[in-house]
């Protein structure tokens, strides 16, 4: 259903819908260059493969002061995490040829059912940004 959404127009057959709370975690810590962590910036979660139109299932949070970061009520799968220095006006985030561009500096995590992970990034300078 996330993937190719539901056609529910066409037929008559009933439609069920199961909702769980078996939502997955991960959280981490951010580092810069010389590995040590950082004190802000932003992390984006998107699911693996990326692909566009399905913006809806990419989420960011904000770095705290010491590095850290959490993602929760994550459905199970796998996805890509992106850690920036900073979001950019300049930069579309979205634009899937921008993403490709920087998925070798993303890390894949897979989330199972109550799955929690955890993991340490490299924060992505403003500098490679813009290459």
């Amino acid at each position: 259903m996330l993937n190719q959404g539901i056609d529910a127009g066409s037929g008559a057959a009933p439609l069920e819908i199961t909702l769980s709370q078996g939502g997955g975690q991960i959280s981490g810590v951010v580092q810069d260059a010389k590995q040590q962590p950082v004190s802000s910036g932003i992390v984006m979660m998107l699911p693996e493969p990326i692909r566009d139109g399905r913006w809806d299932l990419h989420r960011n949070v904000n770095i705290l002061k010491n590095g850290t970061f959490t993602f929760q009520g994550i459905a199970p799968g796998d996805y890509k995490l992106f850690a920036w220095t900073e979001i950019d006006p300049s930069i579309s985030y979205t634009d899937l040829e921008f993403l490709k561009k920087h998925e070798g500096k993303s890390q894949k995590v897979t989330i199972k059912v109550k799955g929690s992970e955890k993991v340490t990034l490299k924060q992505i300078p403003k500098a490679d940004l813009l290459k």
